[in-house]
């Protein structure tokens, strides 16, 4: 770890680096060098969810964190399919005038075992797992269907806004973003304008060019985006 603190030198140009360690030890006994491997895979994850630039030595509760980590990342690619998935509907009103002009859209999963989960019980095993792209997707579809309905009940089908979170993962893959925010608007007829992306710095920070060319692609289907936990 020390010798990793100093950047390297690369054409020239000093490279940072950051270096996490999992560390994987058995004394006596024999023991298949895959177990090790997967057990060192364990604990250098864990290093690396605790903020990097660290190392995890391999205990054997690690070992049941990550199988169930595993049962519920394979639980969260049926869950749509299964309609365990549950929008709620967070209020936006103009403080001047006390009106509701619009909502954010929150997901909330409706375990068969565990109960109601919030997103931070599973957002970060979606996103390892890539079933976050499928579940933005279908966020993003049934907030922009909702967001007509309380338009018309509320006798303003022009002006009811909706807010949707877009996570890193879906902003890193730009033309399936680009084709589920364009499909999501057409299949509900949704005003382009009344539909905001919420954002975190950090999926512009991961690459600042490609993420202001998707920014201003948005802008140009007139959809706003908004920098948010920032």
């Amino acid at each position: 770890l020390d010798a990793f603190q100093q950047p390297l030198t690369v054409d020239g140009r000093a490279v940072p680096t950051s270096l996490s360690i999992g560390i994987s030890v058995h004394q006596g006994g024999a023991v298949a060098g895959d177990e090790l491997i997967r057990e060192a895979g364990i604990a250098l994850a864990r290093a690396k969810a605790r903020g990097k630039r660290r190392f995890e030595t391999f205990e054997p509760p690690m070992g049941v964190e990550a199988a169930a980590r595993l049962k519920l990342e394979a639980e969260l690619h049926q869950a749509v399919g299964r309609d365990e998935m549950k929008i709620h509907y967070q209020p936006i009103v103009d403080v001047s005038t006390g009106r509701i002009v619009g909502a954010e859209a929150l997901t909330r999963w409706v375990h068969p075992e565990h109960g109601l989960l919030h997103p931070i019980d599973f957002i970060g095993a979606a996103e390892s797992s890539g079933a976050i792209l499928q579940l933005g997707r279908y966020v993003l579809q049934e907030a922009c269907r909702a967001a007509v309905v309380f338009g018309r009940l509320n006798g303003r089908d022009r002006d009811f806004g909706i807010n949707v979170n877009v996570s890193s993962r879906q902003f890193r893959d730009r033309e399936r973003l680009l084709a589920d925010v364009a499909d999501a608007l057409s299949e509900s007829r949704l005003r382009p304008e009344m539909l905001t992306l919420e954002i975190t710095e950090s999926c512009l920070l991961d690459d600042l060019d490609t993420a202001i060319d998707i920014v201003r692609e948005l802008r140009t289907m007139r959809v706003h985006v908004a920098l948010d936990d920032f």
